[in-house]
């Protein structure tokens, strides 16, 4: 056996190694964030709040945005429902979104495997990529928050591979139609990647089986949606599409592309050296390669919208999902074409890439779930606050606590805000009520105040400083009480 070979061989054993690290450490996050009592994102107390009104029985669209509560309800209603289901058995917990995300994160991670045996045939390049996936560091961090996108790419990618299993039959078409438009109907920005990838899929084998997709599936989005906004009195479009035209800035895009860079540049390296090779193959009409640049392109596309304020990370799941299917149907290629003295660059930046993903994993796991155990103390004084105040609380980071409270959220703060920008809304009822200490607490974050996108509008932050005192900070959150009032 050659040198290369020898060294072949540890660089495979070493990159398994990696790579079961790589799915025990997301597991230990998942446990750590499921028992973690405290808020771990934003984003997580709007759902929490919309899931109990479900099962309420309260609409989620109102048709005005001018009356409290000043709620939005930024996405369709599916992954509200399933929260719903869950919470209606196990109560609505800090973790009643994770159940949910965790489980629609390994399902994404299982239709990545699925994808790539049913594209290459090769089981153990499944196994590596869907284990891949779980370390890309930006689907380690969101893969356990309870936010919606970890379900909607999890609908995609298994519509992809129900396309990709029956390409010229009806049960194919359909079934890749419904699960599409379910990940619609989850986050709305999940109509463009994955159908087009099925598109494209569809169309190098036969065009019309690709033409009956696109009917069904725009039948379906579109039946969906006017009933919705039928039977909503027009506040589904307003909340989802209206409510949801933040203005963009173009620096953010830079600094996402500074992330992906940052959390994955041997990744990335491999997945754009990857793309040309597939390019050779579509005038061949070869389906496989036509999916992979469907979908990329579409991901690429859809990343975009990372320019729009308020954007996360989350913006960058589909490419990266992508880019480990690039990944990992290379990897059958690099086995079939190349040397061993050849493969050892491409094995080299795979092993770098996954190092440096488990390196920021663990980063994130300090940070986020492990640091809201060691905040639990100071959350528990909180919600004791909280659920001994008389009257409506206002918050930021700290939503969710008032749901775990029983306490319905009257006011999120960031998206109300950016509505004052844009001209959208009048704030002076809610300015009003602060200065009349309508509130009995007011819980602000202390990056309320310095963060890339501001919670509060000044003209918000300037009447909390007049009829409110801060009392307490505890886990990170300023207390303020009204000053007639403080204790």
């Amino acid at each position: 056996m050659s040198l290369a070979a020898r060294v072949e061989r540890w660089a495979w054993r070493l990159l398994l190694v990696l790579l079961l690290a790589a799915a025990a450490l997301f597991l230990v996050h998942v446990w750590l964030a499921v028992r973690a009592d405290a808020p771990l994102d934003y984003g997580e107390g709007p759902l929490l709040n919309q899931a109990r009104l479900l099962v309420q029985g309260r609409p989620l669209y109102r048709p005005t945005l001018d009356e409290p509560p000043y709620t939005i309800t930024n996405y369709p209603p599916l992954y509200q429902m399933l929260v719903a289901l869950v919470g209606a058995v196990v109560g609505f917990t800090y973790a009643t979104g994770r159940w949910v995300s965790a489980a629609a994160s390994l399902a994404a991670a299982g239709a990545v495997w699925a994808l790539v045996q049913a594209l290459t045939g090769d089981r153990r390049a499944g196994a590596l990529a869907g284990a891949l996936f779980l370390a890309f560091p930006i689907v380690f961090y969101w893969g356990v928050l309870g936010r919606v996108d970890m379900l909607a790419l999890a609908l995609s990618l298994w519509g992809i591979w129900w396309a990709v299993r029956w390409p010229q039959a009806w049960r194919g078409v359909i079934g890749a139609a419904v699960l599409l438009t379910a990940a619609a109907f989850t986050r709305q920005s999940y109509l463009l990647a994955a159908p087009l990838a099925v598109l494209c899929w569809l169309a190098a084998h036969e065009r019309r089986w690709a033409v009956r997709f696109v009917a069904l599936f725009a039948l379906l989005v579109a039946g969906l949606g006017a009933l919705a906004v039928w039977w909503t009195d027009g506040g589904f479009w307003l909340h989802v599409v209206v409510a949801n035209r933040n203005r963009l800035e173009w620096w953010r895009l830079l600094l996402g592309v500074y992330m992906l860079l940052l959390f994955a540049a041997p990744l990335a390296v491999i997945t754009l050296v990857e793309v040309p090779r597939h390019v050779r193959h579509v005038r061949r009409r070869q389906a496989r390669s036509w999916l992979l640049l469907g979908y990329f392109v579409g991901a690429s596309l859809s990343a975009l919208t990372i320019a729009k304020v308020g954007s996360n990370v989350n913006y960058l799941l589909e490419w990266c999902a992508a880019s480990v299917l690039l990944v990992g149907v290379g990897v059958v290629r690099w086995q079939r074409e190349m040397t061993p003295t050849a493969r050892l660059l491409p094995l080299g930046l795979l092993i770098a890439g996954l190092g440096l993903a488990l390196w920021e994993d663990t980063t994130f796991l300090e940070t986020t779930s492990w640091a809201a155990h060691e905040l639990a103390s100071e959350v528990e004084q909180l919600e004791a606050l909280v659920c001994a105040a008389e009257g409506p609380v206002l918050a930021d980071d700290m939503m969710s606590v008032l749901v775990v409270c029983g306490k319905e959220i009257y006011l999120q703060p960031f998206e109300y805000t950016h509505l004052v920008e844009d001209g959208v809304w009048d704030q002076q009822p809610l300015l009003d009520a602060i200065r009349a200490q309508q509130f009995a607490l007011i819980l602000m974050s202390d990056t309320a105040w310095h963060g890339l996108d501001r919670h509060w509008t000044p003209e918000m932050e300037a009447a909390i400083r007049e009829a409110y005192t801060p009392a307490e900070r505890l886990a990170g959150t300023l207390v303020y009480h009204p000053k007639s009032r403080t204790p």
